[in-house]
């Protein structure tokens, strides 16, 4: 039932809840719609889609003032994409064969072009590319359901911000190609199988955490040195990577982690921060494993991200063990 909710799709339903009022009474209602309104912010949308409704929408100011939505209803006819196709009405010809309207509906008809024309004004109507929309419309299972609009949308929001966190990263790092850049973002969905967790590594990978560094430069504290060591700028790589509180155990990690799977990576901030590991580690459920064992390495540090002591090896050990 992934594909239906009541007798529409979920891409119907969800556009209803976009163009709908918020309900205080309803706190799940309106999370929805936020979440909604941002997948299409995401992906650019920013005008109407296929799936928004055409009656009962207050955007749709000439067509609200029609109100000659239930004929049009009782066949079947309710959102934009049952009437428009490639952005231009569809003849009255079209329609009556497809849903069976009655020659009656010729002056509806009639006025549904006159509410285009003034709405838009243009016989055209402009529709934003929505890619999940169309997986949510198709999905008839949930397997692989969530890692296909997860992709989608991070190729938008990629698109988007590519230039700025690849620049970052390869000042702090060092220099990465393409397709190491393509593992680090197919390793999120196999860093852990918890998707709040794996929004984690996203954050690392985007620098999203306040770091001393950036709070300073917000003007929300007076300095930014490292709450470890108390000595340097305590920006992002530093808190992750450099403070020298953290050299013991990153070399103790790698050094388990090379000695339990039977392989040999070097203790760098390209494999153990952003795991490109394909260029030491051949077997893809060796990798896995690895991407899974680095990533609680990781956020270990962010669970001790405003402590002035360091992780252990013995809690990464026991966090493996979980």
């Amino acid at each position: 039932m992934l594909h239906t909710v009541g007798d529409g799709p979920i891409p119907m339903a969800l556009e209803a809840l976009a163009f709908a009022k918020p309900n205080k009474k309803y706190p799940t209602y309106n999370l929805i719609q936020k979440v909604w309104n941002k997948c299409k912010y995401v992906q650019q949308a920013d005008g109407y889609t296929d799936y928004s409704p055409l009656w009962h929408n207050d955007t749709y100011t000439e067509l609200a003032k029609l109100q000659i939505g239930g004929g049009w209803k009782s066949h079947g006819v309710t959102h934009i994409k049952h009437v428009f196709r490639h952005g231009r009405l569809r003849p009255l010809a079209d329609l009556r064969v497809e849903y069976g309207l009655p020659s009656s509906m010729l002056f509806q008809y009639m006025q549904l072009q006159h509410a285009v024309r003034a709405q838009s004004r243009s016989s055209e109507w402009h529709l934003s590319p929505t890619p999940v929309f169309s997986l949510l419309g198709d999905a008839v299972s949930s397997k692989g359901f969530i890692s296909e609009c997860y992709a989608i949308l991070l190729q938008y929001f990629l698109g988007q911000h590519p230039v700025m966190v690849r620049e970052k990263w390869e000042k702090d790092v060092g220099q990465l190609d393409g397709e190491q850049w393509e593992e680090i973002f197919q390793g999120v969905s196999s860093c852990s199988l918890n998707v709040a967790q794996r929004l984690t590594q996203l954050y690392i990978i985007f620098r999203v955490y306040y770091t001393p560094r950036r709070l300073q430069l917000m003007g929300m504290q007076t300095d930014d040195v490292c709450t470890r060591c108390k000595r340097v700028h305590g920006d992002l790589i530093h808190l992750l990577w450099r403070c020298p509180k953290l050299h013991k155990y990153w070399s103790e990690v790698m050094s388990t982690v090379n000695s339990v799977f039977g392989v040999s990576m070097p203790v760098d901030p390209r494999v153990c921060l952003l795991g490109v590991l394909e260029e030491h580690v051949e077997e893809v459920y060796t990798r896995e494993a690895v991407q899974r064992a680095l990533f609680q390495a990781r956020k270990l540090i962010m669970i001790h991200w405003k402590s002035e002591t360091p992780p252990t090896l013995r809690e990464w050990i026991d966090r493996m063990g979980e």
